[in-house]
């Protein structure tokens, strides 16, 4: 079901798993050329089976970087729109608590578009807003993505969603996957420190505490 991806990829044979010569299993490759080839394999346990994925460390590792980076913002966000209230006296909605984080964006969006805050101010968190939702949809295409590679290039990554409304396919590499973790850094530091760099009131380096 799930061709092994080190047998057509010589960076991965060794690592994931070990290059074989042609021959009826990679063969089959062709047959599949027109279906979702997913990065993975069925390992043997001491209870049984169980399914691996074959994303290597450096591909698990970005894609780890932007989950917890998206994570950070969504408190990021979610802490400034109650900052925001306050601010501006104005009660937040429900949707500051919504599980969607598009409608607390909204929210945060609402809140920041009041006549009672400064003009540039609130030009500069609707600026904010937007760069959020735009790349609010690449994230959730890379974290929610069957990913897949392509039979006659294995270290190309492909991402798709396959539900009928919610249809998609990218497709990356880790120098992409990290720009994007990057950009998420970026906006970060801009919705937490708007008059710059306040490095021990929020984030104490955790390399002081931690034993040699």
């Amino acid at each position: 079901m799930w061709p092994h991806r080190a047998r057509v990829c010589s960076w991965c044979a060794g690592r994931c798993g070990s290059a074989v010569v042609a021959g009826r299993s990679t063969e089959s490759l062709d047959l599949m050329a027109k279906r979702p080839v997913h990065v993975a394999t069925i390992r043997s346990t001491d209870d049984g089976f169980e399914v691996v994925s074959e994303l290597t460390p450096v591909e698990l590792r970005a894609i780890g970087l932007v989950s917890v980076q998206w994570a950070q913002l969504e408190h990021s966000v979610y802490f400034q729109t109650l900052s925001l209230a306050k601010q501006t006296k104005e009660a937040p909605q429900a949707d500051a608590s919504s599980f969607s984080f598009s409608r607390r964006l909204q929210e945060f969006r609402r809140l920041a578009s009041l006549a009672s805050l400064p003009a540039p101010e609130s030009r500069r968190l609707i600026k904010l807003c937007d760069r959020i939702a735009n790349l609010e949809d690449q994230r959730h295409k890379l974290l929610h993505a069957l990913w897949t590679w392509d039979t006659d290039h294995p270290n190309r990554l492909t991402g798709r969603g396959l539900r009928p409304r919610a249809k998609f396919e990218i497709s990356v590499d880790v120098e992409r996957i990290d720009k994007l973790a990057s950009k998420i850094g970026r906006l970060l530091f801009d919705i937490d420190f708007p008059d710059g760099p306040d490095f021990e009131s929020i984030y104490p380096s955790r390399s002081r505490f931690a034993r040699p």
